[in-house]
């Protein structure tokens, strides 16, 4: 946890250079972290990893072929794939089998 908070204090003050500060600045940061840890799996560390990687991955091709608006859509559309096809996520936790 030491590790991830100094993690935490150096990005914020290099982050600030990069974006406005303003209220809002961490929601975005939030809706993705929701739309990973959904996808790969609640309770399941394996699953946020690899639900990481998928949004990671399919944001990156959606930048390079569509349009930025359509682009920021393509991670929680892949939410709403995943919860059709597989509400548990990718990964479920451990007890959910």
């Amino acid at each position: 946890m030491a590790i991830g908070l100094g993690t935490l204090g150096i990005a914020g003050p290099l982050m600030v250079s990069a974006l406005y500060v303003n209220p809002h600045v961490g929601q975005l940061f939030t809706l993705k972290a929701f739309v990973i840890v959904i996808v790969g799996g609640m309770g399941s560390f394996g699953g946020v990893l690899i639900g990481a990687l998928l949004v990671g991955i399919a944001e990156s091709i959606a930048a390079s072929w569509l349009t930025a608006s359509v682009a920021a859509a393509v991670p929680f559309a892949l939410l709403i794939l995943v919860m059709l096809l597989r509400p548990e996520g990718l990964v479920p936790a451990g007890g959910s089998r």
